[in-house]
């Protein structure tokens, strides 16, 4: 486990909202439902360390464009020592459309997420989706993951009902108990 991890989660537990990193087994399953190779433009929302980060990068197509934002400055400069060769903006996920028109994009085939939205209250989370539907071309990928227990939190059942509300297909995966804490992945279709 990380240090940085580990520190910036206890500084900051509603914005981390886990206290490990992800596991290889998760980041494997959602490269496996993630469809790179026919994206052009993939965004990441919260690399933390770069646990995703280092495996999408492997997985794209050398011609894609590829960013990440992350709020925190810690997880920043992880994440660009991991993967030197990776964009990593320190910005939240509500700025994706700057980001992606300072690239001259309008719009992004993937975007691949590692926020804790059962840790976000209501308004976050609509503010994010937002900045997802506005960013997403149509037929855009839209991949998550959530814990198997906030299903059981307001604002876990809040998320679950904004994917419903926000895309017309939506697949989620076995749980994936090599990580802590276990996990399952929802991809979804604007």
């Amino acid at each position: 486990m990380s240090l940085t991890f580990l520190k910036q989660s206890l500084t900051e537990p509603k914005k981390i909202g886990a206290i490990t990193e992800s596991s290889e087994e998760l980041a494997e399953k959602i490269i496996s439902m993630a469809e790179l190779e026919h994206a052009d433009t993939i965004v990441e929302f919260g690399p933390g360390t770069g646990i995703f980060t280092e495996k999408i990068a492997e997985h794209i197509n050398p011609s894609a464009l590829f960013f990440a934002l992350e709020i925190n400055e810690a997880f920043v400069e992880k994440t660009k020592e991991r993967c030197p060769n990776v964009i990593v903006y320190n910005a939240g996920a509500e700025e994706i459309c700057k980001y992606l028109s300072a690239h001259n994009k309008a719009s992004c085939d993937c975007i691949i997420s590692s926020l804790p939205f059962a840790s976000f209250d209501e308004e976050v989370q609509e503010k994010i989706f937002e900045a997802i539907n506005n960013a997403l071309a149509p037929n855009g990928q839209f991949i998550t993951f959530s814990y198997f227990y906030t299903a059981l939190l307001e604002e876990g059942k809040y998320f679950k009902k904004l994917l419903h509300r926000n895309f017309s297909t939506i697949e989620k995966s076995d749980i994936v108990w090599r990580n802590v804490p276990p996990a399952f992945v929802y991809s979804c279709r604007k």
